[in-house]
């Protein structure tokens, strides 16, 4: 049995998937919110990550904060608004390493467009970027995703690519420009990696998920617009889990799509409505280790 979490209007929804022989099955359960253990509000929530230890973080960006729910459901939280270290303008995406350090990406309409690192209890550690189009420079970082050796990789819907840096931030390589092209993105909204450190980019108003190595070098790609099945309007949301499926939060079809890591199409839940397992804009997807999938 695997089971799928989903944030809606400020509650944790909860739901679970069977997988029977020939088909997959996803079913609501049962939700958490203001009245339950875990009582809290979104405003304009961005990014979810779920670390090893079993640890969700949610990126509250019109609050200004990071949410971490614990594996008991004890609530932590850190942030508020401004330019400085440990302080949000614009959060957007966020994920953890092995070591369990937070890595969050945030951006304004000034110079404020840069990537913050913290442990896992919100303490700031460093940050790195500024606004730019220059190596370690960011134009409206949009997603962010660590491989298996702690590497840093962020898209940007400015400039239309991706750059890799080490944990500490320190440059290494980027690729993508605009276009349409297979090494060219058009508004690359968000990335995820898969066990196998394959990178998949979200690719939204191409309507595409692309998939490459670490090194940039272009593997496949999959989606075209519509709402059919492999057909995307307005995705804005990307993840893997550790058996190698894809998962995309279709944002206007309201819906999350499944994929292998080849991008055969393989099942899809959700719906458009405010009712158990449905979505008014289904923004971010991410899996934990055990296979529950949350759903902002």
């Amino acid at each position: 049995m695997r089971r799928y979490c989903s944030f809606l209007f400020g509650c944790l929804a909860i739901a679970f998937l069977t997988t029977p022989s020939q088909a997959q099955t996803y079913t609501f359960a049962t939700a958490w919110g203001t009245s339950d253990t875990v009582t809290f509000e979104l405003k304009e929530p961005g990014g979810v990550f779920v670390s090893n230890a079993g640890e969700v973080f949610i990126v509250d960006s019109g609050n200004h904060r990071i949410l971490k729910i614990g594996v008991n459901d004890e609530l932590t939280q850190w942030g508020e608004a401004g330019t400085g270290p440990g302080q949000f303008n614009s959060a957007g995406a966020i994920a953890v390493d092995s070591a369990n350090n937070v890595y969050v990406t945030d951006s304004n309409v000034g110079n404020e467009h840069r990537v913050q690192k913290f442990d896992s209890s919100g303490t700031f550690l460093t940050q790195w970027g500024n606004y730019g189009q220059g190596e370690g420079q960011f134009s409206s970082p949009s997603g962010i995703a660590i491989d298996s050796s702690n590497y840093v990789y962020v898209t940007e819907t400015g400039t239309c690519r991706v750059q890799k840096f080490d944990a500490n931030g320190n440059y290494i390589l980027q690729w993508g420009s605009r276009g349409r092209g297979d090494l060219e993105l058009d508004t690359p909204i968000d990335i995820a990696i898969d066990t196998a450190d394959n990178v998949y980019v979200l690719d939204m108003r191409n309507n595409c998920v692309k998939k490459f190595d670490t090194t940039g070098a272009f593997l496949g790609k999959w989606g075209s617009k519509g709402s059919g099945e492999s057909q995307f309007n307005f995705a804005s949301g990307i993840a893997t889990d550790r058996s190698g499926h894809v998962f995309v939060a279709d944002g206007e079809n309201c819906r999350i799509q499944v994929f292998d890591s080849s991008g055969t199409f393989l099942t899809q839940f959700g719906s458009r409505g405010s009712g158990d397992g449905q979505f008014l804009d289904a923004g971010s997807v991410a899996t934990d280790v055990t296979g529950y999938v949350y759903v902002i």
